[in-house]
């Protein structure tokens, strides 16, 4: 929850207060073509390493080999084409980073290790897995409920 506010809430309003006062500092207009630069630069970045990304997934797929780290570059390459379409310097410095392999290849780090702790963290503790009754359990007859209910009982 703190960080869907986080995402909406405080993220966008640091967004326009970095905006405002990049123009007060600059101008609107120099402030408005530097938004709109990183968004058209961004998406050619992003295009670009997408089209690699899809050709390398591809490669991988026709060796016969599993596309893993294709896989979390695709990813990564689309969540950054998404924060570069949004206005915000924030969000356009965050976006160009994952666009970036050596950078990339730190978030793909970063994400690996969040992914092994919470595999190791026992989800299956929290969800049982679900087994079927065994003899002693009643079993329930749906059709019966319905009919009752329904007023169409035998």
């Amino acid at each position: 929850m703190a960080l869907i506010v986080l995402l909406f809430i405080v993220l966008p309003f640091v967004e326009l207060t970095l905006l405002l006062r990049i123009g007060s500092e600059i101008g609107a207009l120099n402030t408005i073509g530097i938004v709109i630069a990183t968004g058209v630069i961004g998406g050619y970045l992003a295009k670009r390493e997408g089209i690699a990304v899809w050709r390398r997934f591809q490669a991988k797929l026709a060796q016969g080999a599993p596309p893993n780290d294709e896989l979390l570059d695709g990813v990564i390459v689309l969540a950054s084409g998404a924060l570069l379409i949004t206005p915000g310097v924030i969000t356009d410095a965050v976006g160009l980073l994952g666009l970036f392999p050596p950078t990339r290849m730190l978030i793909k780090k970063q994400l690996r290790k969040r992914v092994s702790l919470y595999s190791t963290m026992g989800a299956g503790d929290q969800f049982p897995p679900s087994t079927p009754p065994s003899n002693n359990e009643e079993k329930v007859d749906i059709t019966r409920i319905v009919e009752r209910r329904t007023g169409q009982a035998k």
